[in-house]
């Protein structure tokens, strides 16, 4: 049985620094998300609604790109272990210049299958 919870990490995507963001064993959890809706559903509903964003399908998820904010959503598939789910990754820039991928993860599937959908995408981060 699913319990519902929120995940929020964020996530600096350095080869250097990704070791220390991401600790063995279960992730760190919190009781509340910063991606701006209370759930996957409303996240969801709502960004389809607008009319700055491109939706598209890309192997089962659902991806919007806000491009006006440098982010992308990525909403898991019914058929994904972590669903429902959602990842939004925004490109920031740093003070000191370069830049990173600040990475917010809403996740309402087991805690096993949010901490893996965290570890894929924290992978993926690195090739960004």
């Amino acid at each position: 049985m699913n319990s519902r919870f929120a995940i929020l990490l964020v996530l600096l995507a350095t080869q250097s620094c990704m070791a220390q963001v991401l600790p063995d064993g279960p992730l760190p959890e919190m009781s509340s998300t910063e991606i701006g809706y209370p759930s996957v559903a409303e996240a969801l509903a709502s960004l389809k609604k607008r009319k700055d964003v491109e939706i598209s399908t890309v192997r089962e998820w659902t991806i919007i790109v806000d491009e006006k904010n440098l982010t992308v959503w990525s909403f898991a598939p019914e058929s994904y272990v972590a669903h429902p789910a959602v990842v939004k990754r925004t490109a920031r820039s740093r003070a000191s210049g370069g830049s990173y991928i600040d990475m917010r993860v809403l996740c309402e599937g087991s805690k096993e299958a949010c901490d893996q959908l965290v570890r894929e995408f924290a992978a993926m981060n690195l090739h960004t």
